[in-house]
Parts: structure tokens; sequence; C-alpha cells
């Protein structure tokens, strides 16, 4: 058991698309449609229930990824602050699911599904292959992160706008700029936006700095417009405590 959670790992590398990596994505797939399912059916109660069960899996799973990193001494400020998008939208999923913050839920649908769904795609989980405690943590990290983007849209009801998905856009933008500058202080790369990352992904296909970075604004666009799409028709749900409409009753003569 201790072989699966070293850090010199001499097992099967991760391969991509290989089976199983294919069998995850099933299977976290399945299991998403049933939490989904179970959410749609329950009262109000049990829906919050499964809201912090999220939540739980969230926050242990980035837990055993911090301590997994101090145990081999591997923990630094130029790789474990929650800067990345991902690892910043555990954080800020974990909050608004337990506390059931609408305002925070635009994020969590856009950022959440396009940025964790590439992720489930194409991990980064080095040569950490299946069984490893690190082939886990990352896929189990994104797949919940995807999950949380779909519920907040099924079971809570929130509906995106191009104007939500454009404010997440600029904030990402913001926030960017910000991270730019922390990257600098401390020497890392965190949102890989002061160089291209150093394991393989899809931006090794793109040009070299700085281009790759208006690419990357453009596949956000794209990816935000078609989260938006499934709900151009759909409006939003009326204002709490706003008056219901007449209901119309027709009368046969």
């Amino acid at each position: 058991m201790e072989t699966y959670f070293t850090w010199d790992y001499a097992g099967t590398p991760f391969e991509l698309f290989g089976p199983a990596h294919i069998a995850s994505l099933v299977v976290f797939a399945v299991l998403g449609w049933l939490v989904l399912r179970a959410g749609d059916a329950a009262d109000d109660t049990r829906r919050q229930a499964l809201r912090r069960g999220m939540v739980a899996v969230l926050v242990g799973n980035e837990a055993a990824w911090h301590t997994w990193n101090l145990w081999h001494g591997h923990w630094d400020l130029e790789t474990m602050l929650p800067l990345h998008a991902c690892s910043f939208m555990v954080w800020w999923s974990a909050w608004s699911l337990w506390f059931d913050r609408r305002w925070m839920h635009a994020p969590i649908y856009f950022m959440g599904i396009a940025g964790a769904m590439q992720a489930l795609i194409t991990p980064d989980a080095g040569v950490y292959g299946f069984p490893h405690f690190r082939f886990f943590q990352t896929m189990i990290a994104h797949a919940v992160l995807v999950l949380g983007g779909i519920w907040v849209a099924r079971v809570d009801g929130f509906r995106p706008t191009l104007r939500n998905g454009a404010v997440v856009l600029a904030a990402l933008n913001g926030y960017a700029l910000l991270v730019y500058f922390v990257n600098l202080a401390v020497g890392s790369n965190y949102l890989y936006v002061n160089g291209k990352p150093e394991v393989p992904s899809l931006i090794d296909a793109m040009p070299a700095w700085p281009w790759y970075i208006p690419i990357l604004e453009l596949l956000a666009v794209f990816f935000f417009v078609l989260l938006w799409l499934p709900y151009r028709r759909t409006p939003p749900p009326a204002p709490a405590g706003a008056p219901l409409a007449p209901e119309i009753v027709r009368i046969d003569s």
C-alpha cells in the first residue's frame, strides 16, 4: 500500500486516454449522474446534505494533497499556494456550496466546468498512474468541480447569462494579472501566465509566451458561450419574494 503514496513512483505511469483514464471518466460520469438525480428528487434538507457531501470530498481531497506534499517535503510557495484556477475554485466552490451562496454560482458554473473539464481530459498527473494516490487525487478534484458546476445550474436553479459569463471572464483576467505579479515575486508560474507549464499540455501546441495567452482568452470565450447556449432561451428564476404571475383560468362557454 505504501508504494501508492511514494513520491518516486516506479509503477505504471499515467497514460493519457489509457484504460485507467477512460474507466475513471466513465465511473465519474455515472456517479455524477446519480448525484444529480438524487439532488433533483431530494427535499431541501437532503439536497443540502448532498451539497455538503460534495464540499467534504473537495476539501478532504485538497487537504490530502497538501498533506502528501508536506509528508514528502515538497510543499513550497512556488507550487502549493491555491492560485491555479482549479485550486482556487476548490475553495470558492466549497464555500458557496456549503453556505448556498447564490451570487457565487456563476464562477462555479463557468470556471468549474470549462476549467476542470479540460483538466479531466488532460490531467496533470505526471508519472503517477493508476492506482497511485496522485492519480485519484487529480481525477477526484476536477470531477467534483465539474459536478458542482452542473449542480448549481440543474439542481439549484442558476441560469447562466452572457452578462454573468462576461463578468466571470473579466474577473478572471484581473485575477490573472494579480497572479502574474505574485509569480514574479515568489518565482512561481501559477495559471501559467508567466510561461508554459513544464509538463506536457495543450499549451505546447500554441505559440511561445506571451502569444499563447490571447489564444487561451479566445478559448475561454468559446467555452463560456458554449456553456451559455443550453440556457439561452430559459428565463432566470424569479427573485425570492417576487409575486407570482396570476393563473389564467379558461372557462368554456
